[in-house]
């Protein structure tokens, strides 16, 4: 499909059950209501929303990229309560000298 895609029409469709069915595999490790609860789906739905709307025309793998300032200090809370999504990331921010 091509053409403009409005805001509106975004927001109508792009939701947290469309989010959780698109994402479906990398959130079945996650704890959702924790996720929910500390805004970090929102996070991914705003993401999506944006994700959808720079790639509408077609692969814009720049437009994505810019996304990553998005979700970058977005916590996940796994099922499993050992968090090492968060442990890595903390690990990948430190500078090594």
């Amino acid at each position: 499909m091509t053409g403009n895609l409005s805001q509106k029409e975004i927001k109508d469709y792009v939701d947290e059950n469309v989010v959780q069915k698109l994402l479906n595999r990398q959130l079945a490790a996650v704890n959702i209501l924790e996720l929910t609860n500390n805004g970090g789906m929102d996070t991914l739905v705003e993401f999506v929303k944006e994700a959808v709307r720079v790639s509408w025309d077609g692969k814009n793998l720049p437009g994505i990229k810019e996304l990553d300032t998005m979700t970058k200090n977005i916590i996940i809370p796994s099922r499993s309560g050992s968090d090492i999504v968060n442990t890595l990331k903390q690990v990948r921010s430190y500078k090594i000298i």
